[in-house]
């Protein structure tokens, strides 16, 4: 099933974007990722809208579209509150765009440029080589090869020993809303879409 596939690729593209130089060893060593507090749900809604969970092919090669989005855009994204599992409203800007991803950064939690540039160079990187090892990513929800990367203040609260959540990804957004509202009362960005807390862009060392 594509939102399966999906994860893995998310999986693979959190370790490898959390692992380069750019972040401290105490960093590395202290994050986790929260996807997996969301996988329950996204089983429920596989079942309950009835999608196919057999293996797929990789879906083939498509053309780049133009984006849909300019730089210095505002739209509005659906995120989750580690703390109590619940679901709200942020506003953010589109700070860079490449064949790859639209990187849009949370309203009031400005990142550097410098900073924006090199997770989008990273990220193009560990793009091409995932693709050409897993296939493209589905595009179907939104006819869209780019993946938006929402940088923003994971709210995760106190974790045991310092831990910090510094991405996710969430298997919600691979849904249409029309097809899981009787189901749940979340709701889908409905765009291919990785979460990745500031910090991680802002600090290289993390006092534990």
């Amino acid at each position: 099933m594509t939102t399966l596939k999906y994860i893995t690729i998310s999986l693979v593209v959190l370790g490898v974007l959390f692992v380069p130089d750019a972040f401290s060893q105490s960093l590395s060593d202290s994050w986790i990722d929260g996807t997996p507090r969301l996988y329950e749900e996204s089983q429920f809604l596989l079942n309950a809208v009835g999608t196919d969970n057999q293996a797929m092919l990789a879906p083939p090669l498509v053309a780049i579209r133009n984006p849909a989005f300019a730089v210095g855009d505002i739209k509005k994204f659906y995120a989750i509150d580690m703390q109590n599992n619940s679901q709200y409203l942020l506003d953010a800007s589109l700070y860079a765009v490449s064949d790859s991803a639209y990187i849009f950064v949370e309203k009031d939690n400005p990142v550097p440029a410098d900073k924006i540039k090199t997770l989008l160079n990273s990220f193009d990187g560990v793009y091409k080589e995932v693709t050409n090892n897993f296939g493209e990513p589905p595009n179907a929800i939104d006819n869209d090869s780019r993946i938006y990367i929402l940088v923003m203040d994971i709210v995760d609260g106190a974790l045991p020993n310092g831990v910090r959540i510094l991405g996710y990804f969430s298997p919600i957004d691979q849904f249409r809303n029309i097809d899981i509202s009787k189901w749940t009362r979340r709701r889908s960005n409905e765009v291919d879409m990785l979460y990745i807390d500031s910090i991680s862009l802002l600090s290289k060392q993390v006092n534990m």
